[in-house]
Formats: structure tokens, C-alpha cells, sequence
């Protein structure tokens, strides 16, 4: 469903967003202990390359980048431009 992917959206950004030092690791517990309070899914048995092409025709893309949403803390997070050569980067340092 829809909202088992955003959740697994929301999981592999937080953990990214930690790795890339846009959150810190409490940060990335929090969110992944909310979605998991509400038996909602923080992984996908898919590779990064599969990912990647789903994310590529994601809503936030804009022609050459994507708008990614990144936790800094619970509630407050901040919206990157990213180039689309620079997603599968990112979704490999959220796996």
C-alpha cells in the first residue's frame, strides 16, 4: 500500500539522513520506534536499484532532481534538491 511505502521511505531517509549527518542517531531510532509502534513496515526486501527506479517517478521529482524531505529532529526536517544522479547514493546509505 501506499502508506507501507512511505513508511519505508521514511526509514531509509532517517537512516540516510543520519549516515549523511543531517540527524543524529537518537533521531533515527525515534522515527524507526514510532512506525514500528504502529506495525507499520521500516524495510522493503528490494535492492537500492529497485528503489531507485521507483523513486524516480516519486511526486518531489522535478525533471533532473528530487525534492528528498530529511529529518533533522522529530519535527523538523528540511527539503534538499537532489540530483537524480546523486539518489541511489543515498538510498544505499539508507539500506
Amino acid at each position: 500500500s501506499h502508506g507501507k511505502a512511505v513508511s519505508i521511505g521514511m526509514a531509509i531517509i532517517a537512516k540516510a539522513g543520519q549516515n549523511f549527518g543531517f540527524c543524529d542517531k537518537d533521531t533515527y531510532i525515534k522515527i524507526i520506534n514510532i512506525l514500528t509502534k504502529f506495525g507499520l513496515p521500516t524495510f522493503a526486501e528490494c535492492s537500492a536499484e529497485q528503489l531507485y527506479y521507483c523513486a524516480l517517478s516519486d511526486k518531489k521529482r522535478a525533471g533532473i532532481r528530487v525534492n528528498l524531505i530529511i529529518p533533522r529532529e522529530i519535527g523538523n526536517c528540511i527539503i534538499k534538491p537532489t540530483p537524480v544522479s546523486d539518489l541511489l547514493t543515498f538510498i544505499k546509505a539508507g539500506l
